[in-house]
């Protein structure tokens, strides 16, 4: 089965979703009797969460922040603050596991914007949605990244 290039995108917007939240779910079972007990579990599954709305806005959470960068500064900190409360000593290992996923996870949404740039085409001045096949995943990763590490079809 062939997809379009806005299928492709979908498909490594959940790749995107996935490499993030699987080293945190790794985390939680790891350190499963920490976060299980005194409100632990909200704090933990608290900053999953946001995390992935972050990712999952990005757009709209940048425009935010743009707008109202002191009203979202002050979210932070009272998210942190609120976090911190329950994982004082847990929060730098959530905090690193979660960057590390992020990295991942940013590793595999460029290429997802890659094939979201090519779902639309201008015809007549209008953005319209592009039906063709999508492009080889070796040129989506090559125009990501100026390599390729897509194996040939």
């Amino acid at each position: 089965m062939k997809f379009t290039n806005g299928g492709m995108s979908r498909i490594y917007k959940i790749y995107t979703f996935l490499l993030y939240v699987l080293p945190m779910v790794i985390l939680f079972v790891i350190k499963r009797e920490d976060y299980n007990s005194d409100g632990s579990i909200f704090g933990f599954w608290g900053i999953i969460v946001v995390m992935l709305c972050v990712i999952m806005f990005k757009s709209f959470m940048v425009d935010f922040f743009k707008k109202y960068s002191i009203l979202t500064v002050s979210i932070i900190v009272m998210i942190i603050g609120l976090f911190s409360r329950f994982l004082s000593t847990q929060l730098i290992l959530i905090g690193v596991v979660s960057t590390i996923a992020s990295i991942l996870s940013l590793s595999v949404s460029v290429v997802a914007d890659v094939y979201d740039k090519h779902a639309y085409k201008t015809v007549d001045g209008e953005k319209v949605v592009n039906k063709s096949p999508a492009i080889a995943e070796k040129e989506a990763w090559k125009e990501a990244y100026g390599y390729n590490i897509a194996e040939d079809e």
